[in-house]
Formats: C-alpha cells, structure tokens, sequence
C-alpha cells in the first residue's frame, strides 16, 4: 500500500496457513484502519479459506509492516516460496 498524504497510516498484512498438503495465502492494506483490526481480517480470512478447502491448519503466521507518512510511504508484506530443494548453505 502506497501513500502521498502526511499523517496517512499505512498497513500491509499477510498472513499465512499451512496445512499438510496445502496452504493458503491472503493479504490486506489499509490506510487510516486500525492494525488489531487488519490482522484480525487476514487472519479470518485465510482461516476461512482453509476451512472451505476442509484442511486443518497446522501453522499460522500474521506480518505487518506499517508506517506514518512523511512525504510519500509505502507499507509491504510478502511472503517467499521456497522448495524442499532449497539448501542452506
């Protein structure tokens, strides 16, 4: 989420299920909206969607980034997929 206005409070939040055999990714954005409140959204929506996929969720996780802006601001949350193939080295 991308802002010119000063004083705009800028939210990103993703959040991420993993179940056994598939997870689910969603994220949202806000300006001027409380961040309880946008992390509460990411999280029941990506709830839902497993629920509607019948898949238990094994894992949760929620990020944010947020920030005030002073001149231009943007706010970013991502997520990177990684595969089992991947060593660390």
């Amino acid at each position: 989420v991308t802002s010119d206005n000063p004083g705009d409070m800028i939210t990103a939040v993703i959040a991420v299920a993993i179940g056994n055999e598939l997870g689910c990714v969603v994220e949202t954005t806000g300006i001027n909206k409380d961040t309880d409140e946008l992390i509460g959204e990411a999280e029941e929506m990506v709830r839902y969607m497993m629920e509607k996929r019948d898949v238990a969720i094994r894992e949760l996780h929620v990020e944010f980034s947020t920030t005030t802006v002073k001149n231009i601001a943007s706010a970013i949350a991502s997520v990177v997929y990684l595969n089992n193939d991947i060593v660390e080295g």
